[in-house]
């Protein structure tokens, strides 16, 4: 048989290296939180920066803007120029009436005719220099 030892080895000592590795994580820690503290110290830190005063401005702003008028001379001649062609239209159909009934021999007719042409004529006499005179002052103002 063979002899096995049975007696308790006493327990290993832990080695330096180990010891050495301990020592030199704690010392690398040491050192980094070191540094930190230089780095903040010097200013290496963050910063607080706030933002100048924002400087306020009062902004007048003036427009200008072109209005087009129209002289009163040109609006007055433009009114009366449209109550004008209200009148054409019936006055050409009068003469048109009149010449029908001089063609046709119908002397009725053409009084109806004659009579619708003064009355028109006498609507128009009026008219005519006061668009006149607005029109050609309208023209000198532009």
């Amino acid at each position: 048989m063979t002899d096995i030892n049975t007696t308790p080895q006493p327990a290993e000592q832990p080695k330096k290296s180990k010891r050495r590795g301990v020592a030199l994580a704690v010392g690398a820690l040491v050192l980094t939180l070191s540094s930190c503290g230089v780095g903040a110290a010097m200013g290496g830190g963050a910063k607080t920066v706030t933002a100048p005063p924002t400087p306020t401005k009062t902004i007048t702003k003036t427009e200008t803007k072109v209005i087009n008028t129209v002289p009163n001379e040109c609006m007055i001649a433009l009114q009366k120029a449209d109550e004008i062609m209200a009148i054409v239209p019936r006055f050409a159909s009068s003469s048109s009436d009149a010449m029908q009934a001089a063609a046709d021999g119908d002397i009725n007719g053409l009084s109806q005719a004659n009579e619708e042409i003064k009355q028109q004529t006498a609507d128009l006499t009026p008219l005519v220099p006061v668009y006149t005179s607005n029109r050609d002052s309208c023209r000198d103002a532009q």
